[in-house]
């Protein structure tokens, strides 16, 4: 049986090991390790938490810890077990940030009872709908001005078109007056 969370505490012996895990070669397994951990920064803060990096050691923390229960018997892509994992330190997260503050957690949370880690392409479709949403809050600096046919650099409306842009643009309501 493995220690309490709590006493558990990270060794140059457990890092050593989890490296191992990742890839034989030192230098490959640090760029994995690395490719991991941006990953689960990028999801975390996809998914709205605060503490993205904290929650990425967390994840990374908690898969060293487990690791010797998992060495032997585990087969297939380390960074989708670790992915696994952060499903869940993700929902422990919005559960705290529930309790705290109230209010429901996101809707489009993964299904804890999956079994197995999510694989590329649900990450791709989740960091999708995150962006989507990220896109629809932002608002235009400028309005969209119309698309035109290319106007011929010689052309006599090339001057027309220049003043007209420049027309619309001072006019704009956030534009400063000198």
């Amino acid at each position: 049986m493995s220690k309490p969370l709590q006493d558990w505490e990270l060794t140059r012996e457990a890092l050593d090991r989890f490296l191992d895990w990742l890839d034989a070669d030192r230098e490959q397994a640090g760029r994995k390790y690395e490719a991991i951990r941006r990953g689960l920064i990028a999801l975390f803060n996809c998914r709205g938490c605060s503490a993205a990096e904290d929650l990425a050691d967390e994840t990374i923390n908690r898969s060293i810890r487990q690791l010797s229960s998992i060495e032997d018997s585990y087969e297939g892509d380390p960074a989708k077990y670790i992915h696994g994992i952060a499903r869940f330190v993700a929902l422990e997260y919005f559960n705290r940030q529930v309790k705290r503050y109230g209010g429901p957690a996101p809707e489009d949370l993964p299904d804890p009872s999956r079994t197995g880690g999510p694989d590329e392409e649900d990450e791709r479709e989740a960091l999708s709908r995150c962006l989507r949403r990220c896109l629809e809050k932002l608002t235009p600096v400028y309005p969209l001005l119309p698309r035109r046919k290319p106007v011929e650099p010689r052309s006599p409306q090339v001057a027309g078109r220049a003043v007209r842009l420049f027309d619309q643009r001072s006019s704009h309501p956030d534009a400063q007056a000198e």
